[in-house]
């Protein structure tokens, strides 16, 4: 008895669904690139250790990102496209002043983010990698001894990858690194620094 070609089965099966699926036989969705605008929401998580990132800080802040995010285009070229960024967000932080501490506090971070994204262009394919750079007044309810509470300012860097899903929804991932300070208008202003990793989906409007 000859036994069933399963792979080749395999293969024709996900020819199929590949010929049938707008998100993988199109490659290019040009309505998502034409938008103007984009709504979206991201979550995320800072640390001073990631994966096989560490700060090398003594002290620890671990925090939850809540973030809403806008995108408004500001230059599309063949290469290169630029967005305005405006980052809206609400976020949870527990923190200690020895990273090897089990005495931990915890606050909370309300602020919006104000920045600049430079992409590839994804005319070509539904993928595209940024850079994105941005800065915004926050305020925080309590804070380590080294970091005044109150106002302050979050100035953020990250590299990320977006993926177009359909013609108006995209997913968005990035790592990236976060700055926490006022800018020396009150002191002690020591700063409070953590990697950040997240995970987001925007819209068209």
């Amino acid at each position: 008895m000859k036994s069933v070609p399963w792979r080749a089965i395999a293969v024709i099966i996900i020819q199929v669904i590949a010929t049938n699926n707008p998100a993988w036989s199109q490659p290019i969705h040009p309505s998502m690139e034409t938008e103007p605008i984009k709504m979206g929401l991201f979550i995320g998580y800072g640390a001073p250790n990631l994966a096989f990132l560490n700060l090398n800080i003594e002290y620890d802040y671990h925090v939850l990102l809540i973030q809403g995010q806008m995108e408004r285009s500001l230059s599309s070229k063949k290469i290169v496209a630029v967005d305005l960024v405006i980052q809206p967000q609400i976020n949870t932080a527990s923190f200690a002043e020895q990273s090897n501490s089990h005495s931990r506090r915890h606050n909370w971070e309300v602020g919006v983010g104000l920045g600049l994204l430079v992409r590839s262009n994804m005319k070509k394919r539904n993928w595209s990698p940024y850079l994105l750079a941005s800065i915004g007044p926050h305020f925080i309810s309590s804070s380590l001894a080294r970091q005044s509470k109150g106002f302050i300012f979050s100035d953020n860097v990250w590299i990320g990858f977006k993926w177009n899903v359909n013609y108006s929804l995209c997913m968005d991932v990035r790592l990236g690194f976060r700055h926490l300070s006022n800018a020396g208008i009150k002191q002690p202003n020591g700063g409070i620094n953590s990697l950040q990793s997240g995970i987001g989906i925007l819209w068209g409007m």
